[in-house]
């Protein structure tokens, strides 16, 4: 029993520091469009999957609204360029 319960108060601390650490970046894109790419090798990795749906779930229910585009990354990486906008690819 006292196991059980170390490990779910270590799993809810682990939960409490990663929201902690993300707060400053859930305020500065809260009410903001994020442009998700999600294709290539993410979606080839089905392991993946429902953790990046988890994470554009929970941008929305936070007030980021985020945009998922599928692949073609050279072509929107040369459309943003040739806007002007800066290119930052985050893994």
């Amino acid at each position: 029993m006292k196991k059980e319960l170390y490990k779910m108060n270590t799993e809810a601390a682990h939960k409490v520091d990663i929201l902690i650490e993300a707060l400053p970046y859930l305020r500065k894109f809260f009410g903001k469009v994020v442009v998700v790419k999600y294709g290539g090798s993410a979606v080839e990795q089905a392991e993946l999957n429902h953790s990046i749906l988890e994470d554009i779930s929970f941008m929305n229910y936070v007030g980021i609204h985020p945009v998922v585009v599928h692949g073609a990354g050279l072509l929107i990486t040369q459309k943003m360029r040739d806007s002007g906008l800066d290119v930052k690819f985050i893994n």
